[in-house]
């Protein structure tokens, strides 16, 4: 029998053309190795299914016809046993790995034998060639189905020259191209499926990525929310509760605070006694958390400096200590105001802040007091401001806004918002300290830029004492 299955594969140089041949023909499809848990399942019931055929097919062989030579049950019996070794080896938990191309090659050598053995054409174990077409197009898709069901033909037409009967010319006829045939269909039908299986896998992969990534960014915005609801609690914390009352001043306070937290603050700084009222606004760079807690630490901060004796000191520890703290590119803007509402003298600092508006009750006019010429805090190492001076009468307001207020109206360039909003302090102002406040906020939102800055006013009235 061995000298039938060397003469099948041929002499060494042979055997190596035909399986480079035959790796070249199968390397680009299906697995090298059977490796994964499914497809070691489908080979062994598919073993299982060959071996049991092989075995009924055998014994209906040996009471058919038991004077069959030797060499035909030698066949059968190195076929079954081939099979219980690579059940065998699949059946190894720790072990499933099988080369798919050597399997396929020796199951076409052994059925070949086999058949040879058991009347070539008309033997019954020609039709498990279709198992082995089966198996190859299962693995490598069109190309594997095309190859090893184009060697069963071939085999099946060799046994056919070997035939003297013409009906085996007819069997051959009949089985040849089939086996071609099936293996193209099979393996186009199974190529197809793992191609629109691989779409399948695919969409529902990236449906799973985005779910996963519309989940994070639902805890995201759920992290973020919590982060802005604490941030704004905490910057309402720091506002004042309640508008100072100074021997004669009148002040007033207008805030609302916008969709966005943001480093807006305004803190009051009193001596009732000497009816002095010191109003410090101003405004950290940036938006979010930590712009909240800088501006809340400012607010906190700043009263304890002892601003109304000694400002420009105050203004130089604060300095020194947000150069410290803030991260580079971040400032504070701020203004600082200290009114006596005794004889109405008035001292002022700035730093980088939107500049106060002096109304004149007397005239009717409405001044704008400049821009300081420092830096806003925390900005430059070296910093230093200057203290500018201006004298009330009876009756005149000062009006001091956050950025909230001069930058938030759309349709107007930067340089018309300013005297835009003089133009309403000089229409209002008659009615009072709470008329300007209210008009001002009003006009912001009217023709509100964005909710992304929080609106503060701060109106003294002068009445003297």
């Amino acid at each position: 029998m061995g000298r039938h299955i060397d003469g099948f594969l041929g002499s060494g140089s042979v055997r190596s053309r035909i399986y480079k041949a035959w790796r070249l023909a199968l390397e680009d499809d299906g697995p090298e190795l059977l490796e994964v848990e499914g497809f070691a399942g489908i080979m062994t019931t598919g073993r299982w299914i060959m071996a049991l055929l092989q075995a009924v097919i055998s014994v209906i062989l040996l009471f058919w016809n038991p004077t069959r030579p030797m060499g035909a049950y030698i066949a059968m019996a190195l076929l079954i046993i081939y099979n219980v070794v690579v059940l065998g080896i699949l059946w190894r938990p720790e072990t499933r790995r099988l080369p798919i191309r050597w399997t396929l090659m020796l199951d076409i050598a052994f059925l070949t034998n086999v058949c040879y053995w058991t009347e070539g054409t008309n033997s019954a174990f020609l039709g498990l060639f279709y198992l082995v077409v089966f198996v190859a197009a299962l693995f490598y898709n069109f190309r594997g189905g095309l190859v090893v069901g184009a060697v069963a033909a071939t085999v099946t037409f060799s046994f056919g020259l070997n035939a003297n009967e013409t009906h085996h010319w007819n069997i051959v006829k009949d089985t040849a191209p089939y086996f071609v045939i099936v293996g193209c269909f099979t393996g186009f039908l199974v190529g197809q499926t793992k191609v629109w299986f691989q779409a399948f896998r695919l969409g529902m992969e990236r449906t799973r990525q985005a779910d996963r990534q519309a989940s994070l960014v639902q805890q995201e915005s759920a992290v973020r929310e919590r982060e802005l609801t604490l941030a704004r609690d905490v910057q309402r914390a720091s506002l004042p509760l309640t508008t100072p009352r100074i021997p004669g001043l009148e002040l007033t306070v207008r805030s609302e605070q916008a969709a966005e937290v943001g480093g807006d603050f305004h803190v009051f700084v009193t001596d009732a006694e000497a009816a002095v009222a010191g109003i410090c606004i101003g405004d950290v760079s940036g938006k979010g958390m930590a712009a909240a807690l800088i501006a809340t630490s400012v607010a906190n901060v700043f009263p304890y400096l002892n601003p109304l004796s000694s400002p420009l000191s105050a203004l130089q520890r604060l300095h020194g200590d947000l150069i410290q703290r803030l991260a580079d590119g971040s400032f504070v803007s701020l203004f600082f105001t200290i009114i006596d509402g005794t004889d109405g003298r008035v001292r002022y600092w700035n730093a980088g802040h939107p500049p106060m508006l002096h109304w004149h009750a007397e005239t009717g006019e409405c001044d704008v007091l400049t821009y300081g010429d420092s830096a806003p805090l925390g900005m430059l190492t070296a910093w230093t401001t200057q203290m500018r001076r201006v004298q009330l009468q009876r009756g005149d307001i000062l009006v001091v806004c956050s950025d909230g207020i001069t930058e938030s109206v759309e349709s107007l360039d930067e340089a018309k918002i300013l005297p835009l909003t003089v133009g309403i302090v000089q229409r209002v102002a008659p009615d009072g300290a709470d008329a300007v406040a209210d008009a001002l906020v009003a006009a912001s939102r009217e023709h509100v830029r964005s909710s992304t800055d929080d609106l503060t006013v701060i109106v003294a009235r002068y009445r003297g004492v």
